[in-house]
């Protein structure tokens, strides 16, 4: 009878005992090198290029619509995003966005 009860113990020792950690994965866009964010960038001809690599076209006011249908305006010092966040610009040509 003691034998069991010390197999039974002995495995929820084990199974109550906690697992080496591991190192964090990291995933997502890179941002350029001494910034933080995402980074959108004037292509060149009129237009940007968003994070995950989107071209769209400037509008006459120099704001675009993204994808997903939402604006992004310009500001004289930026961007607005369409949930409220300003993005200034960087030293590169471009915009960093939190």
């Amino acid at each position: 009878m003691w034998s069991w009860f010390g197999i039974a113990f002995t495995l929820l020792v084990l199974g109550c005992s906690t697992s080496p950690s591991q190192p964090p994965v990291r995933m997502g866009v890179s941002p350029v090198p001494g910034t933080s964010g995402k980074r959108i960038a004037r292509d060149g001809e009129g237009g940007f290029i968003l994070p995950d690599g989107t071209r769209v076209a400037a509008d006459e006011r120099g704001g675009f619509r993204l994808p997903n249908g939402g604006y992004v305006a310009a500001l004289a010092n930026g961007l607005l995003l369409p949930n409220g966040v300003q993005c200034p610009t960087d030293d590169a040509g471009g915009y960093v966005c939190p």
